[in-house]
């Protein structure tokens, strides 16, 4: 199917995409028509409307294995408008979560005629349940994440991004970078039920049975010595001994501590504060298991970083079906006891049988 293109679309610019696109489309999505954009953060030069969502990308992401910057299904378009503003128009997506979506539209008045004529029929015409179908069984075949570069890995961080409303944050606003050390530390169906954000100091993120450290961003991978990269350390739960906050009047550190982190050392926020993280090693903002963390933080995440203490602690004790049966041979030497007892006159008969059925109530 050839796509309609938009007035200010060349035809040139048009096959480039569409050279792009194909690997991020579901199984039997359509695109109906393609249209410019002029977003900047982030970036977006192509709109692409299909018979399945809304898709705004950059061609140089999608080449690159970058997956589009927003996309939107057509069952959870709520509402939609052109809003004209003077850096230009807007078509501003309204899902039914009242998330909003906005994508920067390049061209004229026939430009943005042609936008809303096709976000509507696909608004009308609903997700293809065929296409829902397909896939639910691709990822019923392929449980693991997806790699980059594919409408798998896509689908799977849409996911994600529709259950980050469950997550309690506590601090900064998380950035896509952030965002993006915890989907690519997460599995396919998986969010943290917990985030403390501590901006350019890094954050906790918590699941069931884990926790993760990151430092990342240009910010926090400056202070914790790694410019240009980052420090995500995972904690699985049966590891972590206990967790520390050492705190001053204002601002303390919060420590995680292992067999391989004794917390030997004060991890004190003050006596490194403004040194090269690279020249000591008692940096909170350059270790992997510490996060400085201001005081008023620390009171508001108290309730959660509770329930993470008791989620550690709850992984420490084996479950009840995982506890050990008492021997047979205890059963038969007990019984034999009784035995003796009541031969020897010790136990009547109604004293023996209730003594014999109470050890072996126990022993079962």
């Amino acid at each position: 199917m050839t796509p309609q293109l938009a007035p200010k679309v060349k035809e040139k610019t048009a096959a480039q995409w569409m050279e792009a696109l194909p690997p991020y489309l579901y199984p039997g999505e359509l695109v109906w028509a393609l249209a410019r954009l002029n977003g900047l953060k982030p970036i977006m030069d192509g709109l692409a409307i299909t018979n399945a969502r809304v898709i705004g990308f950059a061609k140089h992401e999608l080449r690159a294995g970058g997956d589009p910057a927003f996309q939107v299904d057509a069952d959870t378009i709520a509402a939609f408008g052109i809003e004209k503003k003077f850096t230009g128009s807007v078509l501003t997506v309204t899902k039914r979560d009242r998330q909003v979506v906005k994508f920067p539209l390049l061209g004229n008045e026939e430009d943005n005629k042609f936008v809303a004529y096709f976000v509507d029929c696909l608004q009308k015409a609903g997700f293809p349940p065929a296409i829902r179908e397909a896939i639910t069984n691709a990822a019923s075949d392929n449980p693991g994440n997806a790699p980059r570069g594919g409408w798998m890995h896509s689908h799977q961080r849409q996911v994600k991004e529709s259950r980050r409303n469950e997550i309690v944050v506590i601090g900064a606003a998380l950035k896509d970078v952030h965002w993006r050390a915890i989907d690519d530390h997460s599995g396919p169906d998986e969010v943290p039920w917990f985030i403390l954000s501590c901006d350019a100091d890094g954050l906790l993120a918590a699941f069931e049975d884990r926790l993760i450290i990151a430092k990342v961003g240009f910010n926090a991978s400056m202070m914790a010595g790694s410019l240009g990269g980052g420090r995500i350390t995972t904690f699985p739960y049966p590891g972590i001994t206990n967790i520390e906050y050492n705190s001053g009047l204002l601002m303390g550190v919060l420590e995680v501590l292992t067999p391989s982190y004794q917390g030997s050392r004060n991890h004190d926020y003050w006596r490194s504060f403004l040194k090269n993280p690279n020249n000591t090693d008692n940096n909170p903002r350059a270790l992997s298991n510490t996060i400085p963390v201001p005081r008023p933080l620390y009171d508001q995440a108290l309730p959660q970083l509770n329930t993470l203490q008791s989620k550690i602690s709850a992984s420490k004790r084996p479950p009840a079906s995982q506890s050990p049966s008492p021997p047979a041979s205890l059963l038969a030497e007990e019984i034999q006891r009784l035995a003796n007892l009541h031969a020897q006159g010790l136990l009547t008969d109604v004293e023996f049988t209730a003594a014999k059925q109470a050890a072996i109530r126990t022993h079962r």
